[in-house]
């Protein structure tokens, strides 16, 4: 194929399909509520109602724009839900709120040049990990709508692979409660072949799957707690063994590994 041709045909499948904006690799921490959204074409239907709801990772507390220039994977971050109003005629508004569990109040306290620095979370791979605390639970994979026959509203609940969903107020967009109670879900470890035991940290490594699912005809959800070892667990942190002072308890997981 001749440079002329080749240009011609890169020519004719640039104009075929729109180019990427450049808008869809950034995104913003910014909490908006009761934005009226611009009409660029056509109109809004009369008869449309209801709401859309949207989830997605938007970095993490101390990321700023998005993503880090440091490589960390556009998954693991803070979830943003994003509600999309039908609700007046003629218009569409908007409301986004940060989903925030328990350990997004603990990422915040301990960011650096701030007191608690030191039990600060750090990115690795699609995990935001800390020694000292845990695991965040950025619940910002997907949604379930569920409607249990004896109450008159859904709830909704959103979701993530490494932690329990937790349900939010449809209104207000906050997080409500997590599913299940805290002893109801844990990570089995087994350092030493026979026993099992647990890191002891506040924001325990929970293995669930962002897509469980509902039935509505017995108003049963149904989900996944699954574990792995201790030392398959580390293996997916390699950067613990650079780290010149561990937690006791951590140091004290890793000697029995090695026995």
């Amino acid at each position: 194929m001749s440079e002329q041709t080749q240009n011609s045909t890169s020519a004719v499948t640039r104009s075929c399909y729109p180019s990427v904006p450049e808008s869809i690799m950034t995104a913003s921490r910014c909490e908006l509520t009761d934005i009226k959204l611009q009409t660029l074409h056509g109109t809004i239907p009369d008869d449309l109602q209801g709401h859309v709801f949207i989830v997605a990772p938007v970095g993490s507390v101390n990321s700023g724009d998005f993503p880090s220039p440091d490589g960390t994977s556009i998954l693991d971050g803070d979830g943003m839900i994003y509600r999309l109003d039908f609700d007046k005629k003629g218009e569409v508004g908007l409301k986004t709120r940060l989903v925030k569990p328990p350990c997004y109040y603990a990422d915040k306290a301990s960011r650096p040049e701030t007191k608690y620095a030191k039990y600060g979370f750090r990115n690795y791979g699609i995990t935001r990990f800390s020694l000292y605390l845990g695991i965040r639970n950025e619940l910002n994979t997907a949604f379930l709508p569920m409607k249990f026959r004896d109450e008159s509203n859904w709830r909704l609940l959103v979701t993530y692979d490494a932690g329990r969903p937790y349900e939010i107020d449809t209104q207000t967009l906050e997080v409500r409660t997590p599913v299940g109670a805290n002893i109801e879900w844990r990570l089995r470890c087994a350092p030493v072949s026979g026993s099992e035991t647990s890191l002891q940290l506040p924001f325990q490594p929970v293995l669930s799957t962002a897509h469980p699912a509902f039935d509505a005809h017995t108003s049963e959800m149904f989900t996944v707690n699954y574990g792995r070892s201790l030392s398959n667990f580390l293996e997916s942190v390699p950067f613990i063994y650079d780290i010149d002072e561990l937690p006791e308890q951590v140091d004290e997981f890793i000697e029995a590994i090695a026995s």
